[in-house]
């Protein structure tokens, strides 16, 4: 007999053969929209029985892939601190293992907790990220530790240009002033993926740019973009993808937000971007969060 206790379809791998590992984190207690996204991690899992795991896009099977699920780690709702140590002692396991974590939110908040961890094993950590939102209040409503700060936090931890920023759509003032200095932003669109690769270290094979406001087959035609994200045995640095499908589906593609943006991305364009950013090297890690399940919003 086989566990009975679901995991992530295809994703069968034991431990010891495993290259990466899927672990949830399902915490939301910073949400200022909607709760839910605490389920998102089990939610992700049950749904994705729904899918493939041939993806002609990728030209992958998630059966022929080294991968283990190791379920959700326990943590305290309404306490914050304690929940990010909780994911980065997580995160240090499965990166001491020399194997790639993959997060579940969750909130986005909890992409603090592993970049920490990241950032310990890798300290040439680079960052790409993909929301609607900039994320770089230095609080919201007097907390620090908020969904609304994460990236900030995160640059307390990386500093100054290791953190880049695309299809951002949505955010403050202060925040936009602030990243022209602190962060490399491109708002509504990921033109300039390409550089952004550069700039990390990595060498992109091929690129005609990504239309976002041309239509989804267009924006497919046109994006046709090959890059590397590599660890730092190479002789480049390593990069964390962060906030990556969420917020950048549009809101009737995928309704299940727990903070919303507006004009968000069809599914072709958002494809496009997974398909740059697929390994050619070693991508030290990644996260998805901010998805709560239908069944569990107000």
């Amino acid at each position: 007999m086989k566990s009975s206790i679901q995991g992530f379809i295809g994703c069968e791998s034991s431990w010891d053969e495993a290259r990466a590992v899927i672990f949830g984190a399902p915490f939301d207690s910073t949400t200022s929209f909607r709760p839910g996204a605490r389920f998102g991690p089990a939610a992700m899992r049950s749904e994705s029985f729904g899918i493939e795991t041939y993806s002609p896009y990728q030209d992958k099977d998630l059966e022929e892939l080294k991968i283990f699920d190791a379920g959700d780690i326990e943590l305290p709702f309404g306490n914050a601190a304690a929940a990010l140590g909780a994911i980065e002692e997580a995160a240090d396991e499965i990166l001491d293992a020399g194997k790639v974590p993959v997060l579940l939110g969750g909130e986005h908040l909890v992409t603090l907790g592993a970049v920490r961890a990241a950032a310990k094993k890798y300290p040439d950590l680079h960052i790409v990220h993909f929301d609607a939102h900039a994320d770089l209040r230095e609080d919201y409503l007097g907390e620090k530790l908020s969904h609304a700060s994460v990236i900030r936090r995160c640059w307390d931890i990386l500093g100054d240009g290791r953190i880049f920023q695309f299809a951002i759509r949505s955010g403050s003032r202060e925040e936009m002033y602030w990243s022209r200095a602190h962060t490399t932003m491109e708002k509504f669109r990921a033109d300039t993926i390409e550089e952004a690769v550069r700039a990390i270290g990595g060498a992109p094979l091929q690129t005609h740019g990504n239309r976002w406001r041309k239509g989804a087959l267009q924006a497919v035609r046109r994006s046709r973009v090959t890059v590397r994200i590599v660890d730092s045995k190479l002789p480049c640095p390593p990069a964390f993808l962060t906030s990556w499908l969420k917020d950048l589906l549009d809101i009737q593609e995928e309704p299940c937000y727990d903070t919303f943006g507006d004009e968000n991305a069809s599914f072709f364009p958002a494809n496009a971007l997974l398909h740059a950013c697929k390994k050619d090297g070693t991508l030290c890690g990644a996260k998805c969060a901010g998805i709560a399940p239908v069944s569990h919003r107000p």
